[in-house]
């Protein structure tokens, strides 16, 4: 049955990736049952009485919890006051579900869990290829957003035991996002090469000079090839269009937001227009900064509780470091992922 259901969202995962099944129906569906299964899996775990350890950063997100979920019902978007509590609550379910799954899992499955993600990252790389492959040709250099799903396995794929391995996936995915010309993509994973070059390297000291000067020769000679190639002339326009393009309109966006936030009246800047109102607002995108939106979206109070939510993961990361954890390779890696994503996109 195991191999089956294996077999089974493994095939539904890579046809959805190479574009066999539409872009709705089934994959508006899914989402929606998966909100509705996290959440009713939360409230069953709850009822047979699992703790949830309160940390501060349970805290935290059980504050956020509460606070979006008085706002959704205060101040729901066009969806209704049930769609507007599950979407802006959803990640925090997925959160405390996972903080409640934990107490009962033994450590051995996390191994299964990094071979799961890792074959994840595997499809999804293929189908960023595939996309790559069949995408319409431009003169424009328009990054490729499917590269998110094979950079979001980061943290899972800094846990893969083997060092070579873990360094392979990463190198697979820097290569991958610089194909991409997702400048955020390849920010994000140089960042995560770097971690794992410092930890292997400089911190775990292990830096061999001879290893070294041929690793730096080989990476020299490959460029002396490629650097005429039209993919790396390709990533460097994509980086000096910034000034051009102003990061694909986004200081545009951010004057707007900026300009909705300083015209809001005292009242909705203290408690912010409700969940998504910047797109609503503009009318034809979300603000790509998750500081700019939740200001705009739940007032200084909402920006009070997510920057201490960041505050609390950078001091967790750090307490990690302290106590030469093994997860704090993953853990740094997925608040670099964060911190990033939600500089230039809507995470939240």
């Amino acid at each position: 049955m195991k191999i089956i259901l294996f077999l089974f969202f493994t095939l539904i995962l890579l046809a959805s990736q190479i574009g066999l099944i539409p872009q709705s129906g089934l994959l508006r569906f899914i989402p929606t049952m998966t909100m509705l299964l996290f959440v009713s899996a939360f409230l069953f775990e709850r009822m047979n009485s699992t703790k949830i350890s309160t940390n501060g950063i349970v805290k935290i997100v059980c504050l956020w919890l509460g606070y979006v979920l008085i706002h959704a019902v205060l101040l729901p978007n066009k969806e209704g006051v049930i769609l507007t509590m599950l979407a802006s609550s959803f990640w925090c379910f997925y959160f405390l579900l996972a903080c409640l799954l934990y107490k009962k899992c033994a450590k051995q499955i996390l191994q299964k869990l990094v071979n799961w993600f890792s074959l994840i990252c595997i499809i999804c790389i293929l189908g960023l290829l595939y996309s790559l492959n069949h995408s319409v040709v431009s003169d424009r250099l328009i990054g490729n957003n499917e590269i998110f799903y094979s950079l979001l396995c980061l943290p899972w794929l800094m846990l893969i035991k083997s060092p070579r391995n873990r360094f392979f996936m990463v190198v697979l995915i820097v290569i991958c996002a610089a194909v991409s010309l997702k400048r955020s993509a390849m920010i994000i994973s140089l960042l995560s090469l770097g971690v794992v070059f410092y930890m292997r390297f400089i911190e775990g000291k292990r830096f061999k000079i001879v290893p070294t000067i041929i690793l730096v020769c080989v990476v020299s000679i490959i460029y002396s090839f490629i650097s005429e190639s039209q993919n790396v002339v390709n990533i460097v326009s994509r980086f000096n269009s910034i000034e051009d393009d102003n990061g694909s309109g986004r200081m545009g966006i951010y004057e707007m937001v900026w300009l909705l936030i300083t015209k809001s009246s005292q009242m909705d800047l203290i408690l912010g227009h409700g969940f998504n109102s910047v797109i609503v607002s503009i009318g034809f995108a979300s603000a790509h900064n998750d500081f700019l939106e939740i200001i705009y979206d739940f007032g200084i109070i909402g920006i009070i509780i997510y920057v201490s939510f960041h505050l609390a993961l950078i001091k967790r990361c750090i307490s990690l470091k302290k106590q030469k954890s093994e997860y704090f390779e993953s853990y740094l890696v997925s608040y670099i992922i964060f911190f990033v994503m939600s500089m230039v996109s809507h995470l939240i």
